[in-house]
């Protein structure tokens, strides 16, 4: 529906689009780009945020989950699948499910996963924009790992916390 160059995106599309924007960020090695997607959560470490000017733990995180080349170019690439999401209009609150997986190319090989998990995230809207608020990442699978280990890779984000609708 357009209504005077105003696209309205339903709530579903906006979070898919924020879930999608992570692993673009990533794949661009734009470590500022992602501490100011995640700059809203709560940091797991004190419950602040990087808004709150109390550190930048979102590039801080960003750093430790992306590999680069010394020309600045991602080794890594990311893929998003299998995404269900459970949006509470009413509440401006949703939760995401998804699978996701790292693929690898290092000099000389040919691209190969070597990482794969899910993601639950919790997401909140604020002045009409949707937010991650918390993301956890398990890891199902590694190269060297056939499955049946789950450990947390990355927890950010508090689901108790309100937002303002």
């Amino acid at each position: 529906m357009t209504t005077s160059n105003h696209i309205s995106v339903s709530s579903e599309r906006a979070i898919e689009n924020l879930i999608s924007s992570y692993a673009l960020l990533h794949d661009d090695v734009d470590i500022a780009g992602l501490g100011e997607l995640v700059a809203d959560a709560l940091c797991p470490f004190d419950d602040t945020t990087a808004r709150d000017g109390h550190g930048q733990w979102g590039e801080a995180l960003a750093r430790t989950v992306i590999n680069a080349e010394e020309d600045c170019r991602s080794t890594t690439t990311y893929e998003i699948t299998n995404l269900r999401l459970e949006v509470d209009e009413v509440a401006g609150t949703a939760v995401g499910h998804a699978y996701w997986t790292v693929y690898q190319a290092a000099s000389g090989t040919p691209r190969q996963p070597v990482l794969i998990g899910r993601y639950l995230d919790r997401f909140e809207r604020c002045n009409g924009q949707w937010r991650f608020a918390e993301r956890i990442a398990t890891n199902q699978r590694t190269a060297t790992n056939s499955g049946g280990q789950r450990h947390a890779l990355l927890h950010f984000g508090d689901s108790h916390r309100s937002a303002d609708r």
